[in-house]
């Protein structure tokens, strides 16, 4: 069985590749931390390798917004980024509903989708659908493919969402916060805007991770 110093060195490993690319410099600035460091708890000599203690690996999953405990429990195999990832491949107005076994799905490289995930995001949540109003445009225009993780249910960063409000279809929009701070969102098309009203009640289906745009050449 592997101790906690094991597990929380090998989800280490694989959150630097699925996140940075391995690319242990990037990690090390995004949480503040010293690249020696890091290169310390990672190396390969046992003799000079530094444990992951508690505060530390506390203070990574915080930084990392990652959930408390995260880095002590058995994650996925660890990736190399050839393996082939399947994502179903559903209409807009059916994202929710459960995947059929004969259902169109489309494939990808885990390298082809470590860069747009987070380190919590399960491939299984994913899925791809199509655009099909021009709301969006230019951002993203009728026909682009899209990657939404339904493992995202609420609206706490910026970004762009499939919500449903009362009396609507799924609607792709993006969701940004006011100036100086302020938790109001907006909702806007990329061409117009619109405050969330407080009795307006948003349903977040997913957000989007990724888009695939077609272009003529």
């Amino acid at each position: 069985m592997m101790d906690i110093y094991a597990t929380r060195r090998r989800n280490l490993l694989e959150l630097i590749n699925r996140k940075y690319g391995g690319n242990r410099a990037a990690f090390a600035r995004a949480t503040g931390k010293h690249a020696n460091l890091i290169n310390l708890v990672l190396t390969t000599n046992e003799e000079l390798r530094r444990k992951i203690g508690e505060r530390l690996a506390r203070d990574i999953e915080e930084r990392m917004q990652l959930p408390t405990g995260w880095l002590d429990l058995q994650q996925a195999e660890p990736t190399t980024g050839n393996e082939a990832v399947t994502i179903p491949v559903l209409p807009m107005q059916g994202l929710e509903e459960e995947p059929g076994s004969t259902l169109e799905r489309a494939t990808f490289r885990a390298e082809t989708l470590r860069y747009r995930m987070t380190p919590s995001t399960a491939t299984s949540k994913l899925r791809m659908t199509y655009i099909d109003t021009p709301e969006m445009e230019p951002t993203l225009n009728p026909g682009d493919a899209i990657l939404v993780d339904l493992g995202v249910t609420d609206l706490s960063a910026d970004g762009i969402y499939v919500i449903r409000l009362k009396g609507t279809a799924n609607l792709v929009r993006r969701v940004k916060r006011g100036v100086l701070g302020e938790p109001r969102l907006s909702i806007d098309s990329d061409e117009e805007s619109s405050p969330i009203a407080p009795a307006m009640k948003v349903h977040v289906v997913g957000r989007v991770v990724g888009a695939i745009h077609f272009v003529r050449l």
